[in-house]
């Protein structure tokens, strides 16, 4: 499918500032870097600033898609579960109890919803990875650099102290943003074998960030979304990369292992060497490390009984559900106004609080009815892709969709959000489910003859 970009005429230096804004827009939608440099309790100009990026974004992105606007209406019309959800979003104000901080909330969610309508009508399955791909490895380069740097606000502290958060405020998000980041340029490599080289580099980069996070959840995505990859580009013929999946799932396996046996993690080690080399250059002296002696003990965590806590968060949050099934309660309305006794017992929520899973907060957003448009879209695409699957049509492009709509899902299960302001991951499934529809209207191209054997 030819790019809108291309196909509108765009030449030169236009077509590449075309892609220069989506990249930076992927980049400020990640919120990399806000928690360090405009958290919710900055001053007042920096958080005027912060909205005001924001809103130039949105205008920008509705620029960007108004001359594709009779296109992108002919699109939601046809995959009506992102129709229905922008309606419902729309629409959310009415129903809220703060319908002014609703609206406001809704405007940044229809932006977003803007945003992964533009990437899904105005390129094509290798842009849209390339732009996604090349904003997450500068999020997770700015990850690198705060953790390398600053290492005060890049690592955690407390219980998971070590633990690499990077551009983010806690660990996990890292973790997730670096699982999302691998499969965006395991995807682009698949569609771009003239970048294959710095593509796959960048999938093992975003590797080495989730395993420095050591987020659980990140670490399964993984490897639930990289271990049948592999296997399916094998039995498809492309070997080299499916030793690439294959590799980054066993990396990921040994981690695990690592932590069940040992209790030792890949910050704790990267740490422990640090300190080591740093008393080795100030004593000369191997003793200096105490490496035989404490190093166990140094590196060891207390069980963390995450899944046993969150079990019983998600019951709470089921129970809110029903107080409010069907519209919900507004976007991010029920835990600004409604979550009072949800934090009184879990006090280890953050000031900004989630479900840990995001299609219950969906649900306390939007209600069942959101909920289940969005399993809907989700499930009508994963049909009509084993469907293709199965009649041996599936392009390099839908393998990618899948791949994306999969580590989305995965992405969701045990944190938070799909759906939230100013968030990428919901442009990311409104561009999925968008660009899966268009391709089954359209005819299956051929694969590239050099994907056959790489």
């Amino acid at each position: 499918m030819t790019s809108q970009v291309v196909a509108a005429g765009y030449g030169g230096a236009a077509r590449w500032a075309a892609y220069v804004f989506a990249v930076t827009a992927a980049v400020l939608f990640s919120r990399a870097m806000q928690y360090h440099l405009a958290p919710s309790t900055a001053a007042a100009p920096i958080l005027a600033v912060k909205h005001a990026l924001f809103a130039a974004a949105c205008v920008g992105i509705g620029l960007y898609l108004l001359p594709q606007w009779r296109t992108a209406l002919a699109l939601l019309l046809r995959e009506r579960s992102v129709l229905v959800l922008a309606v419902l979003l729309a629409a959310s104000p009415l129903w809220s109890d703060q319908p002014r901080q609703a609206a406001v909330t809704a405007v940044g969610m229809l932006g977003a919803t803007a945003f992964g309508v533009s990437l899904a009508v105005c390129h094509d399955w290798r842009e849209r990875l390339g732009i996604l791909a090349v904003a997450l490895s500068v999020v997770m380069l700015s990850s690198l650099v705060m953790a390398m740097a600053f290492p005060e606000a890049g690592l955690m502290q407390g219980f998971h102290e070590g633990m690499w958060r990077g551009a983010y405020s806690h660990k996990n998000m890292l973790g997730k943003m670096a699982m999302l980041s691998g499969s965006c340029c395991f995807c682009f490599a698949l569609l771009a074998p003239r970048w294959r080289r710095p593509a796959l580099g960048l999938y093992w980069f975003a590797l080495l960030l989730l395993l420095l996070s050591f987020s659980r959840a990140g670490l399964a995505c993984w490897l639930l979304v990289f271990a049948p990859l592999g296997v399916w580009l094998w039995w498809r013929g492309q070997q080299r990369l499916a030793v690439h999946a294959a590799l980054g799932a066993a990396c990921v396996l040994a981690v695990l292992a690592l932590q069940l046996g040992y209790k030792l993690t890949p910050a704790g080690l990267v740490s422990r060497a640090s300190d080591c080399a740093h008393n080795l250059a100030g004593t000369g002296q191997s003793a200096a490390c105490g490496w035989r002696t404490d190093t166990a003990k140094s590196l060891q965590r207390p069980p963390l009984r995450t899944m046993q806590t969150r079990g019983a968060l998600w019951r709470d949050t089921a129970g809110a559900i029903a107080e409010r099934p069907l519209l919900g309660y507004g976007p991010g309305m029920f835990w600004r106004a409604h979550a009072g006794a949800i934090r009184e017992r879990f006090d280890w929520l953050p000031l900004h609080a989630h479900a840990h899973n995001g299609l219950l907060d969906l649900a306390l957003d939007l209600g069942l009815a959101g909920l289940a448009a969005t399993l809907l879209g989700a499930a009508a695409a994963a049909a009509a892709l084993v469907a293709r699957g199965r009649r041996g049509q599936l392009s390099d492009g839908e393998l990618a969709g899948a791949t994306l709509l999969l580590a989305l899902l995965l992405a969701n299960i045990a944190e938070s959000r799909l759906l939230g302001p100013n968030n990428l991951l919901w442009p990311m499934w409104v561009m999925v489910l968008l660009a899966l529809c268009r391709d089954r209207r359209a005819p299956t191209p051929p694969r590239p003859r050099d994907a056959a054997g790489a």
